[in-house]
C-alpha cells in the first residue's frame, strides 16, 4: 500500500495558491517563514504545486549550457552546477496554468519559484512589487527595488 502524501499550501493573498507535495519538514517550514506575512488557509485547487521526490532520473537531456540547464519533449531541467544532477523539472509551458514542479526531496530552495510565483501574478492581473511603503506628513510612499536595494533604509532614514 502506497503512504499517502503530506500535502502543504500556501495561500499568497487570495491571489496565488501554491500546493508543496511530500516536502521535508525543513522545506516546509523555511518556506512557511518567507510566505508568512501573506498566509491564510488555501480553500481552491493550487496556480502551482510541487513535487518533492526521492530520486529524479535524468532522462536523455539536450544541454542548454554547460552543466546548467537540459531539456526533453516534455519538460526542462534545471541542473546542479558542479555535479550536473538535476535540481528541477519545469513545464515552462504551463506556467500560468498550474505547472507541476518537481525537485529532489533534498532541496533546499525551489529553482525560479519566485518568477513562477510573480508570472503567475501578471496572469491573473496583478503586477507583483518588491517595495516598502510609508506615511511621511501624511502622504502615503511607496519605495520599489531589488531585495536588498536600500528600500527599507530609505524609510528609515
Amino acid at each position: 500500500m502506497k503512504a499517502a502524501e503530506q500535502i502543504v499550501d500556501f495561500n499568497l493573498h487570495d491571489i496565488v495558491g501554491i500546493r508543496f507535495i511530500n516536502p521535508r519538514w525543513e522545506t516546509a517550514v523555511a518556506y512557511t517563514n518567507q510566505f508568512a506575512p501573506a498566509l491564510s488557509p488555501l480553500k481552491r485547487e493550487p496556480d502551482i504545486i510541487v513535487r518533492f521526490q526521492d530520486e529524479l532520473a535524468p532522462p536523455a537531456l539536450r544541454y542548454a549550457g554547460l552543466n546548467f540547464a537540459g531539456f526533453t519533449r516534455d519538460a526542462f531541467y534545471l541542473l546542479d552546477k558542479t555535479q550536473g544532477s538535476i535540481t528541477a523539472q519545469i513545464p515552462f509551458e504551463k506556467i500560468g496554468q498550474c505547472p507541476e514542479i518537481v525537485c529532489p526531496a533534498n532541496t533546499g530552495s525551489i529553482p525560479l519559484l519566485r518568477d513562477i510565483i510573480n508570472f503567475t501574478c501578471l496572469s491573473k492581473g496583478y503586477i507583483p512589487l518588491h517595495a516598502s511603503a510609508f506615511l511621511y506628513d501624511s502622504v502615503g510612499i511607496v519605495v520599489m527595488g531589488w531585495p536588498k536595494g536600500g528600500k527599507t533604509g530609505a524609510m528609515l532614514a
